[in-house]
């Protein structure tokens, strides 16, 4: 056997080693194996809206339309949409796109060495009414490219949304008029809501508008 096939021989023998060391990295419920780590920092940026009648209008908006459903991360949700049908829902959106766009993943220039904005658009959002007792099993909101959540109801003593995969503890405690955007990708959850009143939340997703026009640099 030549020195190469030896040296092949051995690298094969160490990725064997390697799979069932990664087949058991698990966090996530329901045996969805995790990739190998990586060291990236994301983004996870919090502003408060000032804001009442917007949390009015949306806390209305909501029991009008019933958040009748049991989501899959246990806890009431309208539709997806609401953002078509009610003004109140647009306007997070566009403060979510501004926030988003004012901390990008990675920095992107034009051909000539200017910074350039990449535009973003509302695919979805919807309400969550969460009452004693439910809470939001981790997930994430892959294959989008952010995320959201505004507060329109809630007190300290609520549960926080909690971002289990961060290298350091990251629990953010909901304030009324909270705007949290951070990467689709990053997972997340909330713990069971133990408060006798009602938490309620906005949820939505952005992706990049490529019908927009915009010059790319690839």
């Amino acid at each position: 056997m030549t020195a190469l096939s030896n040296n092949m021989s051995g690298l094969r023998n160490r990725v064997y080693d390697i799979v069932p060391a990664l087949n058991n990295l698990s966090l996530i419920p329901g045996n969805i194996k995790l990739w190998p780590h990586f060291t990236e920092q994301f983004p996870v940026e919090t502003i408060i809206i000032k804001n009442e009648s917007l949390c009015e209008e949306l806390e209305n908006n909501i029991r009008q339309e019933g958040p009748h459903s049991l989501s899959s991360t246990k806890c009431l949700m309208t539709k997806l949409n609401m953002h078509e049908e009610h003004d109140s829902f647009a306007t997070v959106g566009d403060y979510a796109i501004n926030l988003a766009q004012s901390c990008p993943v990675a920095k992107r220039t034009t051909s000539d060495g200017k910074k350039e904005v990449v535009p973003l658009r509302l695919k979805e959002t919807w309400g969550l009414l969460y009452v004693k007792g439910n809470q939001a099993n981790i997930h994430n909101h892959w294959p989008f490219l952010w995320s959201y959540t505004y507060c329109v109801k809630a007190g300290k003593c609520c549960a926080p949304l909690r971002f289990p995969t961060a290298m350091k503890e990251l629990a953010i405690v909901p304030e009324i008029g909270q705007l949290i955007v951070f990467p689709a990708c990053v997972m997340h959850e909330v713990h069971e809501h133990t408060c006798d009143h009602e938490r309620i939340m906005i949820s939505g997703n952005l992706e990049v508008d490529w019908d927009a026009q915009w010059q790319r640099t690839i």
